[in-house]
């Protein structure tokens, strides 16, 4: 199983609730799901926010919206990646697509290429946003990792 999992927060210090922001009527966090929802790749995808109290605004979006959605720490991101993971069904060896919510301009396209990329390299982490020379602007990360009970180290 390929699950997206889209980090989205409402605390942001520069623009509070920017995840619930509106272009056209619609909230950015649904224009990021609809636009990554093209991606051939995805089985599943989920909304993954802290359990701070600001984020329960956002919580109650996803709800009305039949949108899955996980809480975990604020500050242990990885914990709350992990969690979320196993709480939706992921799989020992299946693989993670991380999408932040920062980033609503992110297409089913970009997404598929990452994953062609993570497969084709045979690598248990692929991302764009590291590239060298650096081929897209801010805005289109993506990463791939493949998921795993236990963290190996090292990566291959």
């Amino acid at each position: 199983m390929n699950l997206a999992l889209l980090q989205a927060r409402m605390g942001s210090t520069r623009l509070p609730g920017k995840v619930l922001k509106e272009i056209n009527g619609i909230p950015l966090i649904q224009i990021l799901i609809n636009r990554v929802s093209q991606a051939k790749c995805i089985d599943k995808i989920a909304v993954v926010t802290s359990t701070n109290v600001e984020d329960d605004e956002l919580e109650n979006y996803c709800i009305q919206n039949n949108i899955l959605v996980f809480r975990g720490s604020d500050w242990d991101v990885l914990d709350r990646f992990y969690s979320a993971a196993k709480f939706f069904g992921a799989q020992e060896g299946g693989n993670i697509i991380r999408l932040t919510s920062d980033c609503p301009t992110h297409h089913g396209s970009t997404v598929d290429w990452v994953y062609e990329q993570f497969v084709k390299f045979g690598v248990d982490l692929f991302s764009n946003s590291n590239e060298d020379p650096i081929f897209l602007e801010d805005g289109f990360d993506v990463e791939v990792v493949k998921f795993y009970f236990k963290w190996r180290w090292p990566l291959r």
